[in-house]
């Protein structure tokens, strides 16, 4: 015991590293072949960066990028400074998704290792090492970049700074910061947290030169980054986001003060899967036993405690964002109403504070009980984490599943990024169709449009996150008789309507794979209004399911396609431009 206890202790370092470096092989290796998460990726993020790229515009600040809902706002899209985006324009898709992915989950590993050796833990021991591995094993939206994966270093930097120490790193961290995170998910909530904290510093007579400066030089990088988007924002009379006509997304579940608590409670015990922090053991398990532990040896951790605190706030302000008290607030502010409250996109880095914090506690402990013991009590909790996070983990665990599937033959549901995209079936259709793609439009049914975009298709249709409110006012005039026969599909897209799709009634999924596939029998589109919308151009629909009454639609059916390597079946129909 004592000789694994030892060996632990003297190499945590080279174990955790070596478990990152495994941690990232399957999708390294398996590439195309790999299970790379579908919702807010695969099917928008992606595409909207591979678009962008090949557009012509990465570095622009006005314009129009065609190939989206014929013409969506250049500064609606990711700004070209951004890392992620460069990746995308340096390389080709996977290989830069590839590039961003090990950079994500690296920078977590040390960002963290650095806070805890420095600030939290402040010392080198299994404990920094091993909650760092934890949380930079986390299944990230990497896509976003360091948004939530580089908190820890971001945090590293500003206590530098904050403390007097590191100070010209520490400023060129977190000028760092904004080229590689987003100002509207986690950016503008930073700055905010972090004025709340420099009003506490005020209020206690502490030196706040050069946090000031870090907190300024964080927002004038974000603005250099973002100026595009803030000055689009800015301008009376310009852009009208569908945003402002959004009527408390989510509303539905959280009107009541009871609701709003429930809410609140489910983030603080589960947290939430963009700000993934897989945190619901470390809470019910060892954060009790080590409060307990504190109370009957009468110790303290006041750090420990303030961050429990913390994070009960964050969880609050995220279930009482759609709390029905604020509804009047919200009707009279347009600013309020489009922005989603996001501060528990900052909990995933204090839960793993308070996981280090609480085995921290335990180590030192001075009750009799040997080191060995503690050791491995201790490593038996990183352990456990590890093995619920890689559970609970898909582009990991889905990834090494369809490659022992593949080496034993056993077939399996999963799809593939290779197989989402399907490049090979839409070479085809574009081949059968042989016009170029900028020469006439498409829009997609039971399948995300992204996919179409990927393959270079100029799309009527999309899922965006921000884009002109005449547009999705246009568009549905185009399903207005499929919304009225489907209340849940009708309060979905008036509600929120970032999913500007073609919704039918008799479908109750936007992605519907051959093998699910089942025919349309009364779909009722406004013909003229999708032609309106087409500008004259002809328009091509692909789609998942057969249309029975296509000619009903003024449709013109023309093949079906379909391939063993793609889970995608593809009825091609054709709308003539007047």
């Amino acid at each position: 015991m004592k000789k694994i206890a030892s060996f632990i202790e003297n190499n945590h370092l080279r174990i955790f590293s070596l478990l990152l470096f495994f941690s990232l092989l399957p999708i390294v290796i398996s590439q195309g072949k790999s299970y790379i998460t579908i919702h807010d990726n695969l099917d928008s993020e992606i595409p909207m960066r591979v678009v962008l790229a090949r557009s012509g515009t990465m570095f622009a600040d006005q314009g129009e990028i065609e190939q989206i809902m014929n013409g969506l706002p250049r500064n609606t899209m990711p700004s070209g400074m951004n890392v992620v985006m460069v990746l995308f324009w340096l390389f080709p898709p996977l290989t830069a998704y590839i590039i961003n992915y090990i950079l994500v989950h690296v920078i977590a590993f040390v960002g963290m290792y650095l806070l805890l050796r420095v600030h939290v833990i402040k010392e080198d021991n299994l404990i920094t090492s091993g909650v760092a591995f934890c949380f930079s094993f986390l299944p990230f939206y990497t896509i976003y970049g360091l948004s939530i994966a580089g908190l820890p270093l971001l945090l590293y930097a500003i206590l530098n700074v904050r403390n007097q120490k590191k100070i010209i790193a520490g400023y060129l961290l977190i000028q760092f910061f904004p080229f590689y995170s987003s100002l509207v998910y986690v950016g503008i909530f930073i700055l905010i947290a972090l004025g709340i904290w420099l009003m506490i510093d005020l209020f206690r007579k502490k030196p706040v030169r050069g946090f000031l400066i870090a907190i300024l030089l964080l927002g004038v990088s974000y603005g250099f980054v973002e100026h595009s988007l803030i000055l689009s924002q800015l301008e009376p009379g310009g852009f009208l986001s569908h945003r402002s006509e959004w009527s408390s997304w989510a509303s539905k579940k959280s009107v009541t003060l009871t609701e709003a608590l429930e809410l609140s409670l489910s983030n603080f015990s589960y947290g939430q899967y963009h700000a993934v922090s897989l945190h619901t053991y470390i809470l019910a398990l060892l954060v009790p036993v080590t409060l307990i532990y504190l109370l009957i040896s009468r110790r303290q951790s006041r750090l420990l405690i303030g961050l429990l605190y913390i994070c009960t706030l964050f969880s609050l302000s995220m279930g009482f964002a759609n709390w029905n008290g604020w509804i009047p607030i919200k009707e009279r502010v347009n600013l309020i109403n489009e922005t989603q409250i996001r501060f528990y996109w900052l909990s995933p880095v204090l839960w793993y504070m308070i996981f280090a914090l609480a085995l921290d506690i335990f180590l030192k402990n001075k009750n009799g009980i040997s080191r060995e013991i503690t050791v491995a009590a201790i490593s038996l909790c990183l352990v456990g984490q590890t093995i619920y996070i890689g559970i609970l983990s898909p582009e990991f665990t889905d990834t090494l599943t369809v490659a022992l599937d593949s080496l034993t033959g056993k077939q399996n549901q999963i799809i593939t990024y290779d197989e989402f995209y399907s490049v090979d079936l839409f070479e085809n259709i574009q081949a059968d169709i042989n016009e170029p793609q900028s020469s006439y439009r498409t829009v997609s049914i039971g399948i995300h449009p992204g996919i179409a975009q990927y393959n270079g298709f100029y799309t009527l249709d999309s899922y965006q996150n921000n884009y002109a409110l005449e547009n999705k006012e246009v568009f549905r005039k185009v399903i207005s008789a499929e919304l009225e026969k489907s209340p849940n599909w009708e309060y979905y897209f008036d509600s929120w309507g970032n999913r500007c799709y073609i919704f039918s009634e008799e479908l109750d999924s936007y992605l519907i794979p051959k093998n699910e596939s089942h025919p349309i029998h009364h779909l009722e589109l406004d013909s003229a209004a999708l032609r309106d919308l087409a500008k004259g151009k002809d328009i091509y629909v692909f789609s998942a399911v057969e249309i029975l009454n296509f000619e009903e639609n003024q449709m013109e059916f023309l093949d079906y396609y379909e391939n063993s390597e793609s889970p995608w079946g593809i009825y091609l129909y054709k709308i003539t431009a007047d």
